[in-house]
């Protein structure tokens, strides 16, 4: 493991961590006094709240781990370049089943995109999915400030993340649309309705499909409406 400093643009330089391995990581982790903020190639540095933080660079932890075609599953180290990953599926006629986010032309710079930074929501207490229109997405996000989001459905689907946010702040961003409150601490979730509350309404006619569908109330009792 090596330390140095390393700046993103426009903020000051922070000490930077470097492990060779997933032990390094762990160690690292376990032992050292400050928060860290994982980097892998950078792209999202300049998306969202700078981060008080140490760097963790995970550039080294690259490379694919297993790969299994006929089960759709891909294992690789946090610091593997999407590219790669790209490359590797597209010669098995395979994709990620998600859109990673590519930051180039907004930020004027380009920056090397790894699988870490794609799956990067895991960290943050707070996840929302949100389904707007596609074309309203900009809007949405710049309203709602996320720390980090990820886009699927041509932007139709957003799945952004946060240290903490409440429901009226994010359904109230919203014209048209929903949102699910999908990952969140115990007690954030008692505060919020986790699904879109309906119109009355549609609210009835849902009990109603439910009644009809799972007349014994046995399949996810108090989930399908």
């Amino acid at each position: 493991m090596s330390t140095a400093s390393t700046t993103a643009s426009g903020a000051r330089p922070k000490p930077t961590l470097r492990p060779r391995d997933a032990a390094d990581v762990a160690e690292i982790v376990a032992t050292h006094p400050r928060a860290l903020e994982p980097v892998g190639g950078g792209a999202l540095r300049g998306v969202g709240h700078e981060m008080d933080a140490d760097v963790l660079a995970l550039d080294a932890l690259e490379g694919l781990v297993a790969y299994e075609p006929e089960e759709l599953v891909l294992t690789a180290l946090a610091g593997t370049p999407l590219a790669d990953i790209e490359r590797e599926l597209a010669a098995r006629a395979q994709r990620l089943a998600f859109e990673p986010p590519d930051f180039d032309a907004l930020l004027g710079v380009a920056r090397p995109r790894t699988i870490g930074g794609a799956v990067t929501l895991a960290q943050w207490p707070v996840v929302w999915r949100i389904s707007v229109p596609p074309t309203d997405a900009p809007r949405v996000l710049a309203t709602l400030v996320p720390e980090r989001y990820l886009l699927d459905w041509g932007g139709g689907l957003i799945s952004a993340a946060f240290s903490d946010v409440d429901a009226a702040r994010v359904r109230g961003a919203l014209r048209e649309g929903h949102a699910t409150l999908f990952k969140a601490p115990p007690a954030t979730r008692a505060a919020n309705a986790v699904f879109q509350p309906q119109p009355a309404a549609h609210a009835a006619a849902s009990r109603r499909v439910k009644q009809a569908f799972d007349p014994g109330g046995r399949l996810s009792p108090g989930r399908l409406g």
